[in-house]
């Protein structure tokens, strides 16, 4: 099963505070949540840095499939990955049905 620290959406999060706030979490000794990748979708260098700039604004590329990123019934979250074509970067977005993110996460190589 797949672990992640995953941290709530609010308005003015970007990526580089998200790494921030997840390595906090990883230094606190916090648990990681289990989640499964519902869809995987790459995007653009220039997509993702509009993206990555304030997490909280819905994009078109992800807002399709937000109605599969919801919990199952053993509490596992199902979510969206997107990654970017050009690095390493990558955001993984729980938006519980809804059309925007409500949780995030990134997995660092």
């Amino acid at each position: 099963m797949n672990t992640a620290y995953f941290v709530k959406v609010s308005d003015g999060l970007t990526w580089n505070v998200l790494r921030e706030k997840i390595l906090l979490q990883e230094k606190k000794g916090c648990r990681p949540l289990p989640f499964l990748i519902s869809k995987r979708l790459a995007v653009s260098p220039l997509e993702f840095h509009i993206l990555s700039g304030n997490i909280l604004v819905p994009a078109k590329c992800y807002t399709p499939y937000t109605a599969v990123s919801t919990a199952d019934s053993m509490g596992i979250w199902h979510c969206i990955f997107l990654e970017s074509a050009q690095d390493s970067r990558n955001l993984l977005l729980y938006t519980a049905g809804r059309g925007f993110p409500l949780y995030a996460s990134s997995l660092f190589p």
